[in-house]
């Protein structure tokens, strides 16, 4: 939903967008399609802090797949799992401005696999903070170190309004925008 809506909001935009799920991967790319966006792409894997297989535990409902199981009923689905640094190294993603990170609690785990983009690009991320962490086995101080190891990143909690407020230790759950200096004169 968000590579198209990006797509459709700001015209030229090159937007990729990466899902593990099937059936939403070719929703996506006929949507692409019937749009005419020449700049948008779709990758089907499933992001993580290693390359190989991983396995994504499908739900009831398609936004809750995640790679912990949610809900006491699941479908497995084994998928090609990737880490963002090894998909900017071999070419298949640009160097990012902005990177939106919604993945049912495993936001450690992909931030753990894009070390070196983090270091390199230091894009802006968009991400959530929220009770899934606990099903993965971390908490937001675990998530918001690793940020603070890799850039110099200003936290700031995105209100439901839109508004941002400044996020400092201890960590609040919420989305949060961990925000790049060079992005500071936009906000």
């Amino acid at each position: 939903m968000f590579t198209i809506d990006l797509a459709k909001a700001i015209p030229g935009l090159t937007v990729f967008g990466i899902e593990p799920q099937p059936s939403l991967v070719d929703h996506i790319r006929r949507s692409i399609q019937a749009n005419g966006f020449d700049k948008v792409n779709v990758l089907d894997i499933l992001l993580g802090n290693e390359d190989g297989e991983g396995t994504l535990y499908l739900t009831s409902h398609a936004i809750h797949a995640s790679t912990v199981p949610r809900e006491r009923r699941w479908r497995e689905l084994k998928v090609r799992r990737r880490t963002l640094d090894g998909l900017l190294r071999e070419k298949k993603l640009l160097p990012p401005d902005v990177v939106k990170i919604d993945v049912e609690g495993s936001e450690f785990s992909v931030l753990q696999g894009a070390h070196d983009m983090l270091a390199a690009q230091e894009p802006s991320l968009i991400f959530e903070a929220d009770d899934n962490m606990r099903r993965m086995g971390y908490a937001a101080e675990d998530l918001f170190r690793l940020l603070e190891n890799a850039g110099r990143y200003r936290f700031f909690v995105i209100e439901e309004s839109g508004t941002l407020t400044q996020a400092r230790a201890p960590y609040p759950p919420g989305n949060i925008l961990a925000l790049a200096p060079r992005h500071a004169g936009r906000i």
